[in-house]
């Protein structure tokens, strides 16, 4: 009769424990839940701030490549002057020419003291005449200078062209990191607004106005953790990128989203 009893009573308490471990393993992970989207809020801030950063420093050296790129065109001692200017000019990517007469050439070359030593005992000026040439910024980031180059040279009256190919293809290079990395940028942005967008029509067609507050506030206190991302960024390298704060945002948001979804 005892054993019967105990029997009894053992298979009241198994249901009650087994409901006390589910309370309390869903409400560690109820409580473990926010700190962990705060986290990764938090890191999206400094991993997109930095990015940001980086972008930032890649475009400022690309704009000094480009603003400092050096493009002589030389010109023999019987070279009509004026057809071969035209032919710079019409040639498309050239912004404009300027002409550079033999004494200009003889004044810079005082600039670079090899040469200005190999000068200084010559009678006669031996720098041929030249054209600068201007080019529009964006011709130069589509690789086709060298080609450009090579028909110039052909050209009745051009002695030769002098441009630095190396800084060229450096120049695209650059350019074409940028453009990955504006791409990365709009790809990761755009999947998580439209993932967000969805969520959110979830919501409205449940008419769950409390997971939308539970929505804005984790929003929102990603902002504060991807601020926070972008400030250790910004007190490290001294620029404040608004990536950080925006990639905040949407961890917030989507870790909001994520957590609805799974609990149906």
């Amino acid at each position: 009769m005892p054993t019967q009893a105990i029997k009894e009573r053992l298979e009241t308490l198994i249901p009650q424990i087994r409901r006390r471990q589910i309370t309390s393993t869903g409400g560690g992970t109820a409580r473990s839940f926010p700190a962990g989207a705060l986290f990764l809020a938090l890191a999206a801030g400094v991993a997109f701030s930095l990015a940001d950063h980086a972008r930032g420093l890649v475009t400022k050296f690309l704009d000094r490549e480009v603003a400092g790129f050096k493009f002589d065109v030389f010109l023999t001692e019987s070279a009509d002057r004026p057809f071969v200017e035209e032919r710079l000019l019409t040639t498309p990517g050239v912004r404009s020419v300027r002409f550079v007469p033999k004494e200009e050439a003889l004044g810079r070359a005082q600039d670079h003291p090899a040469l200005a030593e190999s000068l200084k005992w010559v009678v006669r000026n031996p720098l041929p005449e030249s054209f600068d040439v201007d080019w529009v910024p964006g011709f130069l980031l589509t690789g086709s200078v060298s080609a450009v180059a090579e028909t110039w040279a052909e050209l009745p009256g051009v002695l030769s062209t002098a441009y630095d190919p190396v800084r060229a293809e450096r120049m695209v290079l650059l350019s074409r990191i940028a453009k990955e990395w504006d791409v990365v940028f709009s790809v990761l942005f755009w999947a998580g607004v439209t993932v967000c967008f969805l969520g959110v029509g979830r919501l409205v067609r449940r008419a769950s106005a409390r997971s939308l507050k539970t929505l804005m506030v984790s929003a929102g206190w990603g902002a504060v953790a991807g601020a926070a991302g972008a400030g250790v960024v910004a007190v490290w390298v001294g620029t404040w990128a608004g990536a950080g704060v925006m990639a905040g945002i949407l961890v917030g948001a989507l870790g909001s989203i994520g957590r609805d979804v799974s609990n149906g």
